[in-house]
């Protein structure tokens, strides 16, 4: 079975089931830019080509739009509760209005629908990008595609892993395997047994946070 979680370089990344390979480094840049990948942000859609961004704030709010169902809500929840509130240098905010415009936009959106990205189940992109910054953006959309997907924990950890700038172990630096278990829920393709962060994504959060 395949399914597709993320984005590289551009294009939504293919992602299998499979299980992860032993960890090839203790401590992987996997946070933008890195030596490996650093492309500048900017405005996208959830059709164009997507490079991954960081989240402008350190406090931050997230929203869930109507179109995300009550058991989409409740693995959104445990995943940012579970893996990113811990982190001392960010924070999460459940905000309850979205704000698209002004200095004060919503800085994730969580949706739930249709992916253009045939068999894709997430994608994040960024719809506002700083202007000063290269690599920073104001709000980021995540959507999921439905609730057949069993591991919503999981899937929520490497999306919003996205909207905070964590790549995939090809463009890390060092460069390690998609599947090293360094990587934690940004494992691609996935374990779905890795549904937190693990130390080194926490690590590299807490370096640029």
């Amino acid at each position: 079975m395949i399914r597709k979680l993320g984005f590289i370089a551009g294009v939504v990344a293919t992602v299998t089931l499979g299980t992860a390979t032993a960890a090839w480094a203790d401590d992987v840049d996997n946070l933008v830019p890195t030596v490996n990948y650093g492309p500048t942000c900017y405005n996208q859609t959830i059709s164009s080509s997507h490079v991954v961004c960081q989240t402008d704030n350190a406090a931050i709010t997230v929203y869930m739009e109507a179109s995300v169902s009550a058991n989409m809500r409740s693995r959104v929840r445990d995943a940012l509760d579970n893996s990113y509130n811990p982190i001392n240098s960010i924070s999460i905010t459940y905000a309850s209005s979205e704000v698209t415009e002004g200095g004060a936009e919503t800085d994730i959106v969580y949706q739930q629908g249709t992916i253009p990205s045939s068999g894709a189940v997430g994608i994040t992109w960024c719809d506002d990008a700083v202007d000063a910054t290269a690599y920073k953006c104001d709000q980021a959309y995540i959507r999921f595609i439905n609730d057949s997907f069993y591991e919503h924990r999981m899937l929520t950890c490497h999306e919003t892993g996205h909207a905070v700038g964590l790549t995939h172990g090809n463009r890390a630096y060092p460069t390690v395997s998609n599947t090293d278990s360094v990587l934690g829920c940004m494992r691609d393709p996935y374990d779905a047994d890795a549904y937190t962060l693990g130390a080194n994504n926490v690590r590299n959060i807490n370096s640029a946070y």
